[in-house]
């Protein structure tokens, strides 16, 4: 059962990815004229889908947990990360406001359920303080993974991403933990491609769609289970 689950939703989902940014790579040595790689955000939320359903399942209809949420809005903050890409668009007033705007929805869906028993008044420091954090953490990520191509920063990442997953066991929330491990799966697969391609970065796209899982399974933990909040601030800050 437990070798059967490892596949599903390790083996599996790394190699969708994997699969999925190797082509994307070949296309744009092929064509580098043409914008292929902001598709790579796209392939690592498929990756993470995949994993997804083999854990959870997937929703047929709108979301009604936190939980399903989570790949709803990977495949959002994939497709929206074209922005980035597009010069002069990308201007970084403009990438700030869409990530704030975008950090504000998620943070709102995310902790949905935990609305009736915070209050209005903290619901809406919750959403405002963790829209600015996330912001802050994705323009950071985004900006040294611009600055340092490779496999270093999808090894930190894919680290963080187990790290996540550990202590959301420890927080007796195994579901949100084996989701956290679809993503650090997905995340191992891009440290391979850094590994065969040093030029490979996980700029723009691939910082979009890990933000939004890390920030997506850690607030999971602090609301639905025991991951003390301070634990929960130290993983999406680290």
């Amino acid at each position: 059962m437990l070798g059967r689950m490892l596949l599903l939703t390790g083996i599996v989902p790394a190699a969708v990815t994997f699969i999925g940014l190797l082509l994307v790579w070949r296309w744009h040595t092929a064509k580098p004229h043409l914008p292929a790689l902001w598709l790579n955000g796209i392939i690592v939320a498929l990756g993470y889908c995949v994993g997804h359903a083999f854990a959870q399942g997937l929703p047929l209809g709108r979301p009604a947990s936190a939980v399903e949420w989570l790949p709803v809005l990977a495949c959002a903050v994939a497709l929206l990360s074209i922005v980035d890409e597009r010069k002069p668009v990308a201007s970084p007033w403009w990438q700030g406001l869409w990530r704030l705007a975008f950090s504000g929805v998620a943070s709102w869906l995310l902790g949905f359920p935990a609305r009736s028993y915070l209050g209005v008044a903290k619901a809406v420091a919750w959403v405002v303080g963790m829209a600015v954090l996330m912001t802050g953490v994705w323009g950071a990520l985004h900006r040294q993974a611009e600055r340092q191509p490779g496999a270093l920063v999808p090894l930190a990442l894919t680290g963080l991403s187990f790290a996540v997953s550990a202590s959301l066991v420890i927080g007796h929330t195994a579901a949100v933990s084996q989701l956290a491990g679809v993503a650090a799966a997905v995340m191992g697969a891009t440290f391979v491609l850094g590994v065969l391609n040093p030029a490979f970065s996980v700029a723009n796209g691939i910082t979009a769609v890990f933000v939004t899982l890390l920030v997506g399974t850690v607030a999971n933990g602090m609301f639905f289970a025991d991951l003390p909040a301070f634990t929960g601030l130290a993983l999406v800050i680290a």
